[in-house]
């Protein structure tokens, strides 16, 4: 602690000696230096290639500033020639007629992998314009891979415009803007001004929730944008107009990338109104001394919900598969491990998709248009993965990404029952409770239901389960001894690429309301502690994919209509309604919760004939009166 106050005393009299500003140099563009990188190019094409980045005019960084020089990252530099840095004030067409600077690079000169500085011949001042910043070069010879994919690009794929550009004429007719897709292209410039010594920024910092009387660990990004390291900050909690007192947050090591990225944890209050809040952090101070960014950027905004009463959570596993995928067999894995290790409190649905599959059901099919690779899997409808491997991509890694949904608290409780409807067991009627633990004078929920049935089989190619497994028994990775060859034991021992006789489970075999929920199915206002009860029925008289009806249950999904995820869930089946019970008086179950008739209304009292009666215990009986 005494170095950490030592190092915060020297800061602040830097920020205080160099003033608010300091005459100086710095590298800077979208990519920052510290970012995991990948490899990005034509593959085998070769020919002559252009990779661009712009700068725009309103970049705040940049105004006032020179540029001096440029540096890149590449790779494959013994198959380049004609290499050319420059500076155009658009992306220029063709793309070696760059109207600003357009330098020369001595094969020789450039390194693998490291960064490769070119000067500029006279510095670029900055005007307030767009100016694309870019290298071009030409490989003849693309057999070797540093060829095929000779330049460096961020590994995260999300990158604002402006981030990557490319434009290979063999295969292509135009620029193309990849940033999206591929990351940042790994090039900066050197910039020459006045700098501010002492500033950060907050970058806004989503939903989260917290339990009355505690709080939230809030992970709020911080951009550097001073020459100085972010060692220290000063901020301010704002909650509906109404600032908190300032408070302090010292970083655990200082971070100097200059307008780098940082993610600190702040705690977050809840509030005394369990209710959702709108949020804002202002960094008032940075290093101790006022905080010299732009007033448009000291404020970051994000959301608290303050939740009454914890509820019991299940998370819900969207499983995208197909009887012809071969890496499928995935997904089958990861739900029997999962649901091994965390039992009523995990969902799975799979969803059978694609290639005449003939599981394949059209309600979700405006999600299953959406998704390009399998398997995946969507927890809570948040994060999204490999279904055994997880969006980590590593062994059971699906199980680091189910604790963190079953770490995010839900605003509601949901219970479901279901039972027959009718006497040749074609209809399902479906009770559901909602209980909040918030108050909102809207309700942006709904609740949308999926018909499982597990133990499907049927005749045909098409129903074999495809087992790319059967190739790896000699791979080490799955060798015996390993949890990958104990986990996909069955498949890689079955013998066979294409398994017949397969049966599948958790198989969505119908959806309502899959995207967007059912209309009115949670009506405003909401107040916490206060139940809300929603009926519905489904028809299988028509459907194909019903084999056992005792094999069959029904999943309950609560979703927030605004960020489309899952709140939370719930599932049952109808054999759970176990006992038939004659009527003797109105008060003879002490149990008894609710009552409901056959079409799934709730009612008061016992009607004559036969009643659904939950109890209090959360068993479900009939009663015949």
């Amino acid at each position: 602690m005494l170095m950490k106050r030592k190092l915060l005393f020297v800061l602040t009299m830097l920020c205080v000696a160099l003033g608010a500003k300091a005459t100086d140099e710095a590298w800077y563009g979208y990519y920052k230096g510290n970012e995991l990188l990948g490899y990005f190019g034509t593959g085998g094409w070769g020919g002559r290639q252009h990779e661009a980045i712009i700068l725009h005019g309103d970049d705040v960084v940049c105004q006032g500033k020179k540029i001096k020089a440029v540096r890149f990252r590449v790779q494959g530099t013994d198959a380049m020639d004609d290499f050319y840095v420059w500076l155009s004030s658009s992306l220029p067409t063709p793309g070696d007629n760059a109207d600003i600077i357009r330098v020369a690079v001595d094969k020789a000169t450039l390194v693998d992998h490291e960064f490769n500085t070119v000067e500029l011949p006279a510095p670029y001042e900055f005007e307030g314009k767009d100016v694309a910043i870019g290298y071009s070069f030409t490989i003849d010879d693309a057999s070797s891979y540093e060829a095929r994919y000779p330049c460096y690009t961020t590994v995260d794929g999300i990158a604002p415009e402006g981030a990557l550009y490319d434009w290979a004429p063999v295969v292509m007719s135009a620029w193309q803007s990849y940033g999206d897709r591929m990351g940042k292209l790994a090039v900066q410039v050197l910039l020459e001004g006045d700098f501010e010594s002492c500033a950060a920024a907050p970058s806004d910092f989503g939903d989260y929730k917290a339990l009355a009387g505690s709080s939230a660990t809030v992970s709020l990004p911080v951009s550097n944008y001073g020459l100085q390291p972010l060692q220290s900050f000063d901020y301010v909690v704002t909650t509906n107009g109404v600032d908190s007192d300032e408070q302090h947050f010292e970083l655990p090591d200082p971070f100097d990338i200059f307008t780098g990225s940082t993610i600190v944890e702040l705690p977050l209050s809840a509030d005394a109104e369990p209710a959702k809040a709108v949020k804002a952090i202002t960094i008032t101070r940075v290093n101790g001394e006022p905080n010299t960014i732009s007033s448009s950027m000291r404020t970051a905004s994000g959301s608290l919900t303050t939740i009454a009463e914890k509820s019991k959570q299940r998370v819900v596993m969207e499983e995208y598969t197909g009887t012809w995928c071969g890496w499928c067999p995935r997904g089958t894995v990861g739900i029997e491990k999962l649901r091994a290790d965390y039992g009523d409190e995990f969902i799975a649905i799979s969803v059978h998709t694609r290639q005449n599959d003939p599981m394949e059901i059209m309600a979700y099919s405006d999600i299953t248009s959406t998704i390009y690779s399998y398997p995946v899997a969507r927890l809570n409808r948040d994060l999204e993965g490999d279904p055994y491997a997880g969006s980590s991509s590593k062994v059971y890694g699906i199980k680091d990404d189910f604790e963190y949904e079953r770490s995010i608290l839900s605003e509601a409780a949901v219970e479901i029952s279901a039972t027959w409807a009718n006497a040749d067991n074609t209809r399902i009627s479906v009770n559901t409770d909602v209980t909040f633990q918030i108050n909102a004078d809207e309700a942006p929920y709904s609740l949308a239901y999926v018909l499982l049935a597990d133990g499907l089989t049927g005749e045909g190619a098409v129903w074999n389960q495809a087992n790319y497994f059967y190739y790896f028994t000699d791979n080490p990775d799955y060798a015996e001894g390993t949890q990958m060859g104990e986990d996909f034991a069955y498949y890689l021992s079955v013998g066979t690429e294409s398994i017949e006789g397969a049966a599948y489970n958790d198989v969505a075999i119908a959806g309502y309301g899959i995207v967007g929920g059912l209309a009115n199915s949670v009506k405003a206002p909401l107040t916490a502690g206060q139940t809300q009860h929603h009926t519905y029925t489904i028809s299988i008289a028509s459907n194909g994919l019903v084999q056992d009806k005792d094999k069959l249950r029904v999943v309950a999904l609560l979703l927030n209509t605004e960020s489309g995820k899952i709140v939370n869930a719930s599932e049952c089946s109808l054999s759970s309604i176990t006992d038939i019970v004659r009527f003797q008086s109105e008060n003879n179950d002490e149990r008894q919760e609710s009552i409901y008739s056959l079409n799934g209304r709730q009612v008061t009292r016992l009607q004559r004939g036969l009643n659904i009666v939950r109890r209090s215990d959360g068993t479900v009986v009939k009663v015949i009166r």
